[in-house]
């Protein structure tokens, strides 16, 4: 059995269709939380044009030029220049046949034609085991854990009590965009989450964000139809010291996601982390309608966040390892 890649390009509705729909059957993990074939439409039509990121896409089609997996090479733009992210999955029918193999070597082929030297990429396993055949996978294929993550999920509806913070501190919440007299501090916060977070052995480099790349996200994640929710501690003196939000996808009823949950170094120790997330809940609750579960991940080895996911009630149901390799 050969493997024939073929690139996908944003303008060939064909190929964009197949991709999608391979992309959507290769999603087996009762876990794993994939983009909607209208999520990834806008993703696919949006990186075309962005000044911050591009997307390479291809498919793997067998001798009969079936479409039986997907392949994806994200390239930042704006910061992390030298890094590639790969993704790839074939359908479940067909992964005895050797087609990963080929589509992780095309993808990383295309990675080093754009000058990255490094590849990263990510795999789950089950919580109390140690790895999983895409782990392996790509471990054979070169890549090392750097970071384990793990993944836990509150199911929904819950009544949490408000936290009050400590120190003079409050919080404001909003839908959709973010307010402008606050843009450019929230923006700051967005390029810091990369360089706080603990990162394990991974190479990532801080994220360059301004108010300019705020709202291009913002407007992307609208025409997805994802609402986005937010909340902020802002400091005695009038400055943001924290943000966190939640993704509710329009075409998903059953998940919602926790993004970012980041409070700057200087203001720590007030409780903001617990207070901002519970607050956002309730602000999401009218955005999240029926949907029963709220995803998060974080690494396993960042206590305080650990300890605020427990007090809400979050379980752990999933490990996550981040991986890289040298090209």
């Amino acid at each position: 059995m050969t493997t024939r890649i073929a690139d996908v390009t944003s303008d060939d509705d064909v190929a964009v269709a197949a991709f999608c729909d391979v992309y959507a059957r290769s999603q087996d993990d009762r876990w794993d939380v994939p983009w909607t074939t209208h999520e990834k439409r806008v993703r696919i039509a949006a990186s075309t044009t962005s000044p911050y990121e591009r997307e390479l896409r291809v498919l793997a089609l067998d001798d009969a030029d079936v479409p039986v997996g997907w392949g994806l090479v994200h390239l930042p733009d704006a910061d992390n220049t030298t890094t590639a992210y790969v993704d790839l999955g074939v359908v479940p029918e067909r992964r005895r046949e050797h087609h990963g193999t080929a589509l992780v070597e095309a993808l990383l082929d295309r990675a080093r034609d754009h000058g990255r030297r490094t590849a990263m990429s990510s795999a789950g396993w089950p919580v109390g085991e140690t790895g999983s055949v895409a782990r392996r996978f790509l471990e054979g294929h070169g890549f090392a854990v750097g970071l384990v993550e793990a993944q836990r999920v509150l199911t929904l509806p819950v009544r949490l009590d408000d936290v009050d913070p400590t120190g003079g501190y409050e919080l404001a919440s909003w839908t959709g965009a973010c307010p402008s007299a606050w843009v450019e501090q929230y923006a700051v916060l967005l390029g810091a989450m990369v360089a706080e977070a603990p990162a394990g052995d991974m190479e990532w480099e801080p994220e360059v964000y301004d108010a300019a790349r705020v709202r291009h996200d913002e407007a992307e994640l609208a025409e997805m139809g994802r609402t986005q929710v937010t909340t902020v501690a802002v400091a005695p003196d009038g400055t943001l010291a924290g943000h966190t939000q939640i993704i509710v996808p329009s075409a998903d009823l059953r998940r919602v996601f926790q993004w970012d949950t980041l409070v700057l170094p200087a203001h720590r120790g007030h409780r903001l982390g617990l207070a901002m997330k519970v607050r956002n809940l309730a602000a999401a609750e009218p955005a999240i309608g029926p949907r029963t579960e709220l995803h998060t991940w974080n690494a396993e080895v960042n206590g305080p966040m650990i300890d605020v996911n427990a007090a809400m009630g979050f379980v752990h149901v999933r490990q996550m390892g981040e991986m890289q390799r040298r090209l």
